[in-house]
């Protein structure tokens, strides 16, 4: 039984489910048909999506947490701002 990672609808004989996962070494969300590989969706870390709606909450969730770890990345450390606040 296949269900969807986003709402959890049960695939049926006839849909238009997606898979997705996340290509961590280039940073980058990957998508594409299950018709096009439906033994994908047994893999670890693959998402199964219904439709469009629940893949793109997939990407929205994707892109909000690209956007943070970003952000983390660029603001400096409580350390750092300890250290540098009497260097003006």
């Amino acid at each position: 039984m296949i269900v969807c990672s986003q709402c959890g609808a049960i695939k049926k004989e006839v849909n238009h489910w997606f898979l997705a996962w996340t290509d961590k070494g280039r940073r980058r969300f990957c998508f594409m048909r299950m018709d096009d590989d439906p033994e994908m969706a047994n893999e670890e870390g693959v998402q199964t999506l219904c439709g469009q709606w629940c893949l793109h909450q997939a990407v929205q969730k994707y892109t909000d947490s690209a956007e943070k770890s970003r952000d983390d990345l660029r603001r400096p450390s409580p350390e750092v701002l300890r250290s540098t606040a009497g260097l003006s």
